[in-house]
């Protein structure tokens, strides 16, 4: 016989997203924490990977968990704000998830996360190790700015994470699954 816990679980997990049994073990971890989630903008530019984002927020709602979200403009909004306006998401989020203690601080991106010198993904790295990454060159560009926002926050956030956008789920693969998904730093 299920429990009422998985049967309301069975019912508002996705399929094809991590187990029941996986999700159990982190909904005490995450129940009524601040998880701010910053949204590239080349997310929000494609219809079915934004819909299964909502479809994913709204499951970390039922499950009392605390989502808020900023997203960014995309190239073709930052290109025109910046003529007038100096905004960066990353920042903007890295500044909430501070405010608020949050638990995580989830940056979606359309990269798979900090990728090591072969470009094979870093599934964790503390931040002395990030920067020294930046130092080497290993980490420029756009990903030099959100591993920045992580080793700022590190002692008031217990965890900043990179996710693939484009990857379905991955909100719940990285917050309710034994693998995660991305790049975690951590202090």
């Amino acid at each position: 016989m299920k429990s009422i816990e998985e049967v309301n679980l069975e019912s508002i997990l996705p399929s094809n997203g991590p187990s029941i049994e996986e999700v159990k073990k982190y909904l005490n971890k995450y129940k009524n924490e601040y998880i701010v989630i910053k949204i590239g903008g080349s997310v929000l530019n494609d219809e079915r990977l934004f819909k299964i984002l909502i479809e994913d927020i709204s499951i970390l709602k039922k499950m009392n968990f605390n989502p808020i979200l900023v997203h960014g403009g995309g190239k073709r909004l930052t290109a025109k704000l910046n003529q007038v306006y100096n905004v960066n998401a990353d920042d903007i989020a890295t500044f909430v998830a501070s405010s608020l203690n949050a638990r995580r601080l989830i940056m979606i991106s359309d990269v798979a996360g900090v990728l090591d010198k072969d470009n094979k993904l870093i599934s964790e790295i503390n931040s002395a190790k990030a920067a020294e990454m930046i130092a080497s060159g290993e980490i420029t560009q756009g990903m030099m700015v959100k591993i920045n926002n992580a080793i700022n926050v590190a002692n008031k956030v217990k965890g900043t994470v990179i996710i693939d956008g484009r990857v379905a789920h991955s909100i719940l693969y990285e917050l309710l699954s034994d693998k995660g998904s991305g790049t975690l730093i951590r202090a």
